[in-house]
């Protein structure tokens, strides 16, 4: 049992869940009321679940590593999405930080749920 490869799926199932129910409500529904190209729009709407998936697929991932952490290849995927999932985070951040508008981290937080993804998996592989 790799535990920290399991609390990072358990963060990782919950984020997809938050993206895939409250990212609906807040981001999706206005987006797809807005006035821009069909193309686009449907090229945005459909990353947008590409992105669910990823983060769907990354989390059942690393769960399943989480319960059978058998080979040096559980070491090398949970790395891969460690590391992708930091990468995302710090995106993230610099956009945020970026932005013209105020409580900069806050606005754009995704990176507070897309940071320990990374890092608990990162750990996780180093420490098999």
């Amino acid at each position: 049992m790799n535990y920290w490869w399991l609390v990072s799926g358990g963060i990782g199932l919950i984020t997809a869940l938050i993206h895939l129910i409250g990212g609906h409500f807040d981001i999706i529904k206005p987006f797809t009321q807005c006035d821009l190209a069909p193309v686009p729009k449907a090229t945005l709407h459909a990353c947008w679940h590409l992105v669910t998936v990823i983060l769907f697929v990354s989390a059942i991932a690393l769960l399943y590593l989480g319960v059978n952490p058998t080979s040096t290849d559980s070491n090398v995927l949970a790395l891969f999405i460690g590391g992708q999932f930091v990468a995302y985070a710090i995106v993230f951040l610099i956009f945020a930080l970026a932005g013209n508008w105020s409580n900069k981290l806050i606005r754009l937080p995704q990176w507070i749920l897309l940071l320990p993804i990374g890092v608990l998996s990162i750990v996780g592989g180093l420490t098999a």
